[in-house]
């Protein structure tokens, strides 16, 4: 998973105007995600992870942007569609 959230031409460009990047995805592995990017022109940052990690780590990447002095708000959101299967 975390080999998908790396587009280096994508990634590389984003991170270029989001200083804290780094920041925020270290919080996320550190905190167990399977993997983080940055959405659109980088003002989201996302990171997908088991349920029962979802608060955890919303809080460990909210403290990581507080460090750095940037305000923003968390969402934990559960993915509603239940993905391939064989039928």
């Amino acid at each position: 998973m975390r080999c998908t959230t790396s587009d280096a031409r994508l990634c590389s460009w984003r991170r270029s105007v989001q200083a804290g990047w780094s920041y925020w995805l270290a919080a996320a592995r550190k905190g167990g995600a399977f993997g983080a990017a940055l959405s659109g022109a980088g003002t989201t940052v996302c990171a997908l992870c088991s349920a029962g990690a979802a608060r955890e780590l919303a809080r460990a990447m909210m403290d990581a942007a507080a460090s750095l002095g940037v305000a923003g708000r968390s969402e934990v959101v559960d993915v509603a569609v239940p993905g391939a299967r064989v039928v």
